[in-house]
Formats: structure tokens, sequence, C-alpha cells
């Protein structure tokens, strides 16, 4: 797997600890922690990693079947720049913010809560975010 992944290239965006720090893509570190891909469109299974991986048009595919969009509209937005602003923006932002995978939660524009937490560590964040929004001075 890590040859794969240097010898594709994927090193070039993805991070992964030890091996890359590409930081123009999601750290595919704790990949294996995660149920979904590509942004959350996509159910994490082998088939549809192996698939991405080996084809990542079929990314398409993948999202057409789970949104329900037709197929064609799917490669229209693909082949298109819609979105490609907000999605450059919102990395840059994270960028600036130490974000550097994903998942990555942030509560009111302050608190962030990287990778995927148990129930009660959001609670602890947003109960602390409420508290100081509530006594700023506190």
């Amino acid at each position: 797997g890590r040859d794969i992944f240097l010898d594709l290239a994927c090193s070039t965006c993805h991070a992964v600890q030890g091996v890359s720090d590409g930081a123009f893509a999601p750290d595919l570190t704790h990949l294996a922690s995660r149920q979904t891909i590509a942004s959350g469109m996509a159910p994490l299974t082998r088939e549809n990693l192996r698939a991405w991986i080996a084809d990542p048009q079929v990314l398409a595919t993948i999202t057409a079947d789970v949104t329900g969009l037709p197929l064609d509209d799917v490669h229209a937005m693909i082949d298109s720049d819609l979105g490609r602003g907000e999605v450059a923006e919102e990395l840059a932002q994270a960028v600036s913010h130490g974000i550097t995978g994903v998942p990555t939660y942030v509560i009111d524009g302050a608190w962030a809560i990287p990778g995927a937490q148990d129930a009660s560590t959001f609670e602890r964040v947003i109960r602390r975010a409420l508290s100081r929004a509530a006594n700023p001075d506190a």
C-alpha cells in the first residue's frame, strides 16, 4: 500500500503521518476509521475505495448513486469550475487555521475537534464554547 501510494503520486497532495506531508487534499492517516470518502459523498467500503483509487472518475458514478443526481449532471459539475473557488477558499482557510486532516469540526469559529471523536468530546467542547460565549470575560 505504501509503495503504491508513493508511486501513484498520491503523496503530492495527501498527507499520511510518517510517509508524506501533502497539504492540499485530505490527510489519509486515519482513513480506515472513517465512515465515508469523497467529503462524505460515498460510504467507505472496500469496493468504493478500490474503485475510486483505480479510477477516480468512478466517484461520479458513486456520487450519482448516493445523491440520486443524474450521472450526466454529476459529470458536468466535475468538468466545470463550479465550486472550485469555494473549495480553494475553504482549503486556504483551513490551512491558515492549522487544520490538516478531515474530519475536523469547528465550533463557533474557534473550537476545533479533529478526527473521529466520541459524543462526550463534542458535548464538552460545545458546553465550553457556550460558557465562554455567555461569559466572555471569564
